[in-house]
């Protein structure tokens, strides 16, 4: 099975890099953020990585956001409220997405 919808993937990867430690740790070292088509998950994803391989963690969204110029904010904030507004179990669907992100 896989997902058709690149911005559909797009967003559970983001998603996953916010939520999931292991995932985060997976994709930031194999995924280069020209692979997304959205201008906005591709900006979130550089924030996210940069993150993630500084402080080995997860970072918090409003601090991502607040991580951009103000010019850029609202667009990363309503990205944001588009990923939180559907429902995806990371955990339960973790090698379904691991699987997708390689496709």
């Amino acid at each position: 099975m896989k997902i058709e919808d690149n911005e559909l993937m797009e967003k559970l990867i983001i998603k996953g890099l916010y939520t999931n430690k292991h995932f985060c740790s997976l994709i930031v070292s194999a995924l280069d953020k020209k692979l997304f088509d959205s201008n906005e998950a591709a900006k979130l994803y550089s924030k996210i990585n940069e993150y993630f391989r500084k402080y080995k963690d997860i970072p918090d969204k409003n601090l991502i956001i607040n991580m951009f110029d103000e010019k850029d904010r609202e667009a990363i904030y309503q990205y944001q409220k588009e990923i939180d507004s559907f429902e995806f179990d990371i955990e339960k669907n973790m090698n379904f997405l691991i699987d997708q992100t390689d496709d």
